[in-house]
């Protein structure tokens, strides 16, 4: 449980964490190769953008698509959300290969192809928390970030098969400080035990 409560959406970030890039990569292999997903599909992807990779990532793809969304303006939160962004150590893409979800429900029910993207998804969500637990237990802080359609932006830039389905972008770095308790609401109200 340790985790669980230490486990923040930690925004202000730095570069400088402890685990060196080979045991990240090591680690992150390891995660999504444990991970679980529907019907054992496989389907979750992780891009791994860091150092160089992750600037480029804010400071030119992030930025244009931000300023073509905006009549080609970047506002003032805009630019203070990309610095803060890239002062950060990486970014870890989550994405869902939508030829495998396909090629997979050809061998389902026709109830189970229906839903096998929505519980894809949810793979990619459990995805999400492993990683981010796992990085929580080495000091690393993490928060999730979404845009929508930016796919593209990030496939060209990053040769990234267009096929793959961006779900998901994790920043991590070094802990500069910690990010503040949230309230939390009556857990009567969120928990029902039933005989």
């Amino acid at each position: 449980m340790d985790v669980i409560e230490k486990r923040r959406s930690n925004y202000d970030l730095a570069a400088n964490i402890e685990l060196n890039k080979k045991d990240l990569i090591n680690l992150l292999r390891k995660i999504i190769y444990y991970s679980p997903s529907p019907f054992n599909v496989q389907s979750s992807k992780i891009v791994l953008l860091n150092k160089k990779s992750h600037h480029l990532l804010w400071t030119t793809v992030v930025e244009e698509y931000l300023k073509k969304n905006n009549n080609g303006e970047l506002l003032d939160s805009d630019k203070a959300r990309i610095k803060r962004e890239d002062k950060a150590y990486g970014t870890i893409l989550f994405y869902t290969d939508e030829q495998v979800i396909e090629e997979n429900k050809k061998k389902l029910d026709a109830y189970e192809q229906k839903e096998l993207n929505n519980w894809c998804i949810e793979e990619s969500a459990m995805l999400q928390m492993n990683v981010w637990n796992e990085l929580r237990l080495k000091n690393i802080g993490a928060h999730l970030v979404h845009f929508d359609n930016i796919d593209e932006e990030i496939s060209v830039t990053f040769d990234i098969d267009k096929k793959y389905k961006l779900v998901a972008m994790m920043v991590f770095g070094s802990i500069v400080q910690e990010a503040a308790v949230k309230p939390k609401k009556d857990i009567d109200k969120r928990f029902i035990d039933i005989d």
